[in-house]
């Protein structure tokens, strides 16, 4: 689940470029100072807590068979130090207490409330990751829940400003547009027309600061078959009558920056599908 999350998320972030074409972003600057409710975010669900016992046992196992491999095989003890063991030496940045997101988010369709705020008590089953990657003057922060369908939220943060997108996916249900005279898809990337972003503490620009923030956001109008019920999916949707939906939502975030060398050369392989 994490390795897919982090393919669709660059994905995303690739796509961001050719998304902007069409439907122009904004950029805001970022604030700085008391996070509202940033107390009851802190507080780790059982999830939260069985996720990173998890993690630990899987990272003293994985060291304990590379250390196994590696005083045998001289080449590959420096394969997987190069490869893995740099990325399995800062546990931190797999930790769910240390990158997670809680969030509370709505729709409006053609202008009405479509469901009601959840709180965050209520929330124990939804343990949605964030990533926050450092690559020279830019921090890509990325969170969501996209398995079977779902959204990410992605933030790029260069100096003192940020600007962001909502990527929505309806798993192969092709009911949704971006733009009214577009083609259905099944997924969109919908940049913010209001946002907000409330760190903590100033960014140091390093690898190891924990980034905890509030972000809040309203997408610009996006369009949705008014064929689709979600919970009766179907072969075909028609585009003859369209529903404008508009997304909110108030995140509470946090996560450990990293810029690791493993995943150097996986970076490089993404860009050649990024818009220049």
């Amino acid at each position: 689940m994490f390795l897919r999350f982090v393919i669709t998320s660059f994905i995303i972030l690739s796509s961001i470029g050719i998304n902007a074409q069409r439907h122009s972003k904004i950029v805001s600057p970022i604030k700085v100072g008391a996070i509202p409710g940033v107390e009851l975010f802190r507080r780790l669900n059982i999830y939260d807590v069985m996720y990173d016992s998890l993690k630990k046992s899987m990272h003293q196992e994985f060291q304990t068979e590379a250390k196994k491999y590696s005083d045998s095989l001289q080449l590959l003890q420096k394969q997987v130090d190069s490869i893995f063991l740099v990325h399995f030496k800062v546990p931190t940045t797999m930790m769910r207490s240390l990158n997670r997101s809680r969030y509370e988010l709505v729709n409006f369709q053609n202008g009405i409330l479509q469901q009601d705020i959840q709180d965050q008590e209520t929330l124990r089953d939804i343990g949605t990751y964030c990533s926050c990657q450092l690559a020279r003057d830019t921090i890509k922060i990325v969170m969501g829940v996209d398995l079977m369908g779902g959204f990410i939220i992605s933030l790029g943060v260069v100096g003192n400003y940020f600007s962001g997108n909502y990527y929505l996916d309806e798993d192969r249900l092709k009911v949704l547009k971006l733009n009214i005279a577009d083609t259905l898809v099944d997924e969109i990337t919908v940049p913010f027309a209001k946002q907000n972003l409330l760190l903590e503490k100033k960014i140091i620009w390093k690898a190891g600061q924990q980034l905890t923030g509030y972000l809040s956001f309203t997408t610009k109008p996006y369009f949705r078959s008014a064929q689709y019920n979600p919970g009766l999916a179907q072969d075909d949707y028609s585009d003859k009558k369209m529903d404008t939906m508009i997304t909110k939502a108030r995140i509470h975030f946090t996560c450990n920056v990293y810029d690791n060398p493993a995943y150097k050369e996986y970076f490089e392989f993404l860009n050649l599908f990024t818009p220049q």
